[in-house]
């Protein structure tokens, strides 16, 4: 079991913060086009004990490639920073994966889609996010939480707030907001 260590915050500004990622040797990797799909029990016992269950398809720009991830997140631990146990599972077929989950009793509370620019920075990954209606937000995931409040200050991100929520929580909320019954947000969805 893994333990995800991450800062996320509001960014406002793409193009100075590529342009600082390039001036401290950050290399960018990859852009993903990403489809979340959240699962829990009827009653959302995951969601009521703080916990996750996600099937993600990333696929990857200027190729045919994709992966698809079955990832259990655990309740959040006591830190300044977004820290929380994290398993994840890659499977072949993403239709096979979302049919397992409901034999074992799951369905699918929530979707949402997603567009990643990452980079690498030595051990950090800084990744640029994008979702519909909501804007975009820079995560840096890293090996600790000294690592990552490094890796924030050579952004010159320190006056930036942190985001304690998680994009399903941030989802949720707007998707409350709108009139109507919704459950997913994808960037051709709505105008």
């Amino acid at each position: 079991m893994g333990l995800e260590i991450e800062a996320k915050m509001r960014l406002l500004d793409c193009p100075r913060l590529e342009s600082c990622l390039v001036e401290i040797g950050a290399r960018r990797s990859l852009v993903i086009d990403e489809t979340n799909r959240y699962f829990d029990t009827p009653e959302l016992a995951l969601y009521n004990r703080g916990e996750g269950l996600r099937v993600r398809t990333e696929e990857y720009a200027g190729s045919n490639d994709s992966v698809t991830v079955i990832t259990h997140k655990g309740p959040r631990l006591s830190a300044a920073l977004k820290v929380r146990h994290e398993v994840q599972v890659q499977v072949v077929n993403c239709d096979h994966a979302v049919q397992l989950l409901g034999v074992l009793g799951y369905q699918q509370h929530l979707m949402f889609e997603k567009r990643r620019h990452r980079w690498r920075l030595e051990d950090c990954l800084v990744e640029i996010d994008s979702l519909p209606e909501l804007g975009d937000f820079v995560e840096i995931e890293g090996p600790s939480e000294s690592r990552v409040y490094d890796v924030r200050s050579q952004l010159v991100l320190d006056d930036h707030p942190f985001i304690q929520e998680s994009y399903a929580s941030l989802v949720v909320a707007y998707l409350k907001s709108q009139e109507g019954v919704l459950d997913s947000l994808a960037f051709d969805s709505l105008s």
